[in-house]
């Protein structure tokens, strides 16, 4: 799973017909709906984007969240997700226009999307989830970073090798309400090394994501507390 992946160059259904002149936007006879979370990396501002939805508002803000996943919301989309912006016509009205086309991992009912900026440039990725069914003790890792991840989770545990844009769903062997002590190890300046070491509590309330990016020649981790208060209810 690549960047280069990401941002395709064709959306079929939804921008057939769409001008600054163009009728009301209206979903595809062929969309699909998926479950949509997002998060932000870093203390960056991302643009303003909606998603469309099948609901009386057709178009809803995106909320990047930026120290857990947002709640989630029910999109829609077709070959790809689109992420709209709004552009201004001649009249004066709000009018939708495909900003960005996420691709959806094959299968996938729900998804965490990442954004961030490189170099002023907006990045985007769509990782399967499994967050309405997950426990506590199944942990979500991520590696956004340019390097292959050896995840290590107590002292006897084998590593659990997470590649470059990467997403892994890993069971840990760890009681409720205790911790686990995790090591990551990756090859940096031409030498595996620890490049993290910590001890995270386990709580019933929550699952754990750790997230892995590029800090310069460093690797960045980020443990995030993903609470299943936040899943959505039945009426939603």
């Amino acid at each position: 799973m690549s960047i280069h992946q990401i941002i395709l160059a064709a959306l079929i259904h939804f921008t057939c017909c769409l001008t600054l002149n163009a009728e009301p936007l209206r979903p595809s006879p062929d969309a699909k709906k998926i479950s949509v979370r997002t998060m932000v990396l870093g203390s960056v501002k991302m643009p303003e984007l909606y998603f469309m939805t099948m609901g009386k508002e057709t178009m809803i803000p995106v909320h990047w969240s930026k120290r857990q996943p947002s709640k989630a919301v029910v999109a829609i989309y077709d070959s790809t997700l689109p992420l709209f912006r709004l552009e201004v016509d001649e009249e004066g009205k709000n009018i939708p226009v495909v900003a960005h086309q996420v691709k959806i991992p094959q299968g996938a009912k729900e998804i965490l999307l990442f954004g961030w900026k490189h170099k002023d440039k907006i990045n985007l990725l769509a990782l399967g989830d499994n967050f309405l069914s997950a426990k506590y003790s199944d942990w979500f890792l991520i590696n956004l970073s340019s390097k292959s991840i050896d995840f290590i989770v107590g002292r006897e545990s084998k590593p659990i090798k997470v590649n470059s844009k990467q997403a892994k769903s890993y069971t840990i062997k760890v009681d409720e309400d205790k911790g686990a002590a995790i090591l990551g190890k990756a090859n940096i300046r031409d030498k595996d090394r620890i490049f993290y070491s910590s001890y995270i509590p386990v709580r019933s309330e929550r699952r754990t994501i750790i997230i892995f990016s590029d800090d310069g020649d460093k690797i960045r981790t980020t443990p995030v507390a993903d609470l299943f208060s936040r899943r959505p209810k039945a009426s939603e």
